[in-house]
């Protein structure tokens, strides 16, 4: 098809500012200044810290949650044990299965994704044809490339394997506009809202703002979007600079949901729960990303092409759509707590997941370990056609140096048979308490440390034929 034409489309985010403060009379008491105390030179760590990941590795982890003293992997809800059926034990771990309906409808599905193809210039949903690669703009903060890293992991998270966008390790020259952005980027920029090019009197207070440039082609009685070419965004850094991270990163995925095509927002009234909602709500979504908006990006990149006119957002072209999804989860107790994980599949993507205690300390600061340590437990996933897959998982761990190796073996289908030739193993890296693959078969790895002296770990794998959790303790 010719490509005749390309559009940029504005698209807006408005939110509320909360604040509190307070008055009085009279100056503040001022304390006596208490003398300097003797100057402590720190001891040297007993173990070199790793590098840090490089970003374009990081956004491939699946996200981290840091919830009230429990850490939570991946972006499912760990299922209610009373709505499973407890089917056996494997390697010390009480394995438990079941569907549990945890999913939107297909009219939910419909009623997100129509508006997204209604534009006042084109027509179509503006969808990328391959992954786009994310790249923030040169003189970026290390804080601030960390907040799009996570936006990115959580939007991963609930794209097909094939759709996930990519992170750019290089800066991307400062846009003057999304003109200026290459075919197949997205380029995130934090400066003041006065700054943003070409919108410095939005006429409202907005914290971030996506322009996006749409390939289309001339009809009789309308413009056809064709797909996205590219889109910039911009986050206000003078208004995000007073936010915690959680809220900063909920901005950027909600600007990254603009960028993947679906331009207008969602209505409050129909979905009050939706991160494409016009406001920043003052209770952020558990992930940061609701259901619904999770479900719409699976249909977009999975079941409607890009350009997809309004009246080809159906249920017949949607095809099949499940609310109920197929779940495998594990439990394991250690002291003060328990360590959980799964996977669950629905629509044809499985998702794994992994929560438990969250250590006070890094794991190389734990007295009680020296020379190695080892873990052992299972591992239960799910392939994409619903096949629930059950193995063991071991990890041994050098204290010396913070790498390890992570194995799982014996791998089979619950129903019988082996899977694949049965074994993958991955060597990887500890930083602080997580840990990575940095090397051995294909797939990534995001694991973690679990209780007061870590007792136990956990963590998921994530391959086009197999998400898994995993877990186990010392």
């Amino acid at each position: 098809m010719k490509l005749s034409g390309c559009l940029c489309a504005a698209i807006f985010i408005v939110a509320p500012l909360f604040g509190c403060g307070g008055g009085g009379s009279g100056a503040p008491a001022v304390p006596p200044t208490p003398p300097a105390p003797p100057t402590v030179m720190p001891a040297p760590p007993a173990v070199m810290p790793k590098a840090p990941l490089p970003s374009s590795e990081r956004a491939a982890q699946a996200p981290l949650f840091d919830s009230g003293g429990s850490l939570h992997i991946g972006l499912v809800d760990a299922p209610p044990s009373a709505r499973l059926q407890k089917t056996g034990e494997r390697n010390g771990v009480e394995v438990s299965q079941g569907p549990v309906r945890d999913g939107s409808g297909a009219a939910d599905v419909l009623e997100y994704l129509r508006p997204a193809t209604v534009h006042p210039e084109v027509t179509g949903l503006a969808t990328f044809p391959r992954p786009p690669t994310v790249r923030v703009v040169e003189g970026t903060s290390g804080k601030y490339t960390g907040y799009a890293v996570r936006a990115v992991q959580i939007i991963n998270a609930a794209l097909p394997h094939d759709a996930r966008i990519a992170f750019g390790d290089a800066p991307a020259p400062d846009p003057v506009d999304v003109a200026d952005v290459p075919r197949g980027s997205i380029h995130i920029e934090f400066i003041p809202q006065a700054q943003w090019p070409g919108e410095a009197d939005l006429g409202r207070r907005a914290v971030g703002h996506t322009q996006s440039r749409i390939i289309y082609t001339p009809r009789a009685q309308r413009n056809e979007v064709v797909d996205a070419d590219a889109s910039h965004i911009l986050i206000d850094s003078g208004e995000v600079r007073h936010f915690s991270e959680e809220k900063t990163v909920y901005v950027i995925v909600h600007e990254l949901l603009h960028a993947l095509g679906f331009s207008g927002h969602t209505d409050p009234a129909r979905f009050p729960d939706a991160t494409l909602n016009p406001n920043v709500p003052r209770n952020l979504p558990p992930f940061l990303l609701s259901l619904i908006d999770r479900d719409a990006l699976l249909a977009a990149y999975e079941r409607f092409r890009p350009g997809a006119l309004p009246e080809e957002i159906t249920a017949g072209n949607l095809g099949p759509w499940d609310e109920t999804s197929l779940h495998v989860r594990g439990d394991l107790e250690i002291p003060g707590g328990a360590v959980s994980f799964g996977a669950a599949v629905r629509n044809g993507l499985a998702q794994p997941w992994a929560s438990g205690p969250e250590p006070p300390r890094e794991l190389a600061q734990n007295p009680e370990l020296s020379g190695s340590a080892a873990w052992s437990g299972a591992l239960l996933g799910m392939t994409p056609s619903g096949q629930a897959v059950v193995g063991d998982a071991g990890l041994t761990v050098n204290l010396d140096d913070l790498d390890g190796q992570l194995d799982f073996t014996d791998m089979q289908f619950d129903d019988g048979g082996m899977w694949r030739d049965g074994d993958l193993g991955y060597s990887v890296e500890v930083r602080g308490n997580v840990f990575t693959r940095s090397g051995g078969d294909a797939g990534e790895v995001t694991g973690a440390f679990f209780g007061s002296r870590h007792e136990g770990m956990g963590g998921v794998l994530e391959r086009s034929d197999l998400s898994a959790g995993f877990g186990g303790k010392r």
